[in-house]
């Protein structure tokens, strides 16, 4: 299983390093509208406060705030933002290969489907922009993972909790995580649910003395 594991991250640093080494994607300039988030980086850097453009639909407040930390150390050019998402994007298949694996999938089936998600022209090109998407599919999976290795302890339910709320943040999409997130508890745990309802009623129910 171990060994599975080294091999899907293998395979997505890899990848990655195939396609910067054939394909020289990065540029010092933005990649579709990535240049509104790059300048809201550059901006809550130098003054604490979050700003977009005012046509502008998509706020990812979070992925400002990740920008931001990895400016801090590699700085907030066009190509280390754009770098900065190649790593969330090889974290995301990561992920997805992880989640397939506690889901039930044989390793190669889990290798299979992180492969795909990875060879998408759309999540290749996107990977080598700061465009929000990767950094919502990142924190999607996460949120999901968590969540199915839950079973019980609190810890994950609160990092799921936690990085459902990260997607939101990136995109409102991730509302929907989060409702989904809350209604897999409630029918995962419905026995324990359904008894703490009982004791609660129980409770609160006057008793009437012989």
């Amino acid at each position: 299983m171990r060994r599975w594991g080294v091999v899907a991250i293998g395979a997505a640093v890899g990848w990655y390093a195939l396609a910067l080494a054939v394909l020289h994607p990065l540029a010092n300039g933005p990649v579709a509208d990535s240049w509104i988030y790059n300048e809201s980086v550059r901006w809550f850097r130098a003054s604490g406060e979050f700003r977009f453009p005012g046509y502008t639909e998509n706020m990812p407040v979070a992925q400002v705030i990740y920008g931001a930390a990895w400016g801090s150390i590699f700085g907030i050019s066009a190509v280390s933002l754009d770098l900065a998402n190649v790593f969330l994007a090889i974290i995301a298949a990561l992920l997805l290969y992880a989640l397939a694996m506690r889901c039930g999938a044989r390793s190669w089936q889990a290798l299979a489907a992180a492969g795909l998600l990875i060879c998408n022209p759309c999540y290749l090109f996107l990977s080598f922009s700061f465009m929000s998407e990767i950094s919502f599919l990142a924190a999607l999976l996460g949120a999901h993972f968590a969540l199915a290795k839950a079973e019980g302890r609190i810890v994950w339910w609160w990092l799921s909790a936690s990085l459902a709320v990260v997607a939101f943040a990136v995109r409102p999409f991730g509302g929907a995580a989060i409702l989904g997130s809350i209604g897999a508890i409630v029918i995962y745990d419905s026995a324990r649910t359904r008894g703490r309802i009982i004791n609660l009623a129980t409770m609160l129910t006057p008793s009437r003395s012989p």
